[in-house]
């Protein structure tokens, strides 16, 4: 994770960024991720963290990609089949 943040990369993928951090370093992570300028496509299951840097979702739905310019939090009220 570390050596892809530092080399500056125009799209991040990650999966479950947040496993094996500790509390500081899940702050620093989404502090950058916040002002990083690259794209970033997370899965996570860390709501808190998602609400924290995601502006959009992309939720796969029976068969189909749609995006939505929401938090995690308005997405589920949105469409309350994305809780799961």
């Amino acid at each position: 994770l570390a050596r892809a943040v530092f080399e500056k990369p125009d799209i991040l993928l990650l999966d479950e960024p947040t496993n094996h951090l500790d509390v500081k370093n899940v702050a620093w992570l989404e502090e950058y991720l916040t002002n990083s300028p690259c794209t970033s496509i997370i899965v996570s299951h860390d709501s808190k963290f998602l609400n924290n840097v995601i502006q959009h979702v992309i939720l796969y739905d029976r068969f189909k990609l749609r995006r939505y310019r929401d938090d995690l939090n308005a997405l589920v009220k949105r469409v309350p089949s994305a809780r799961s």
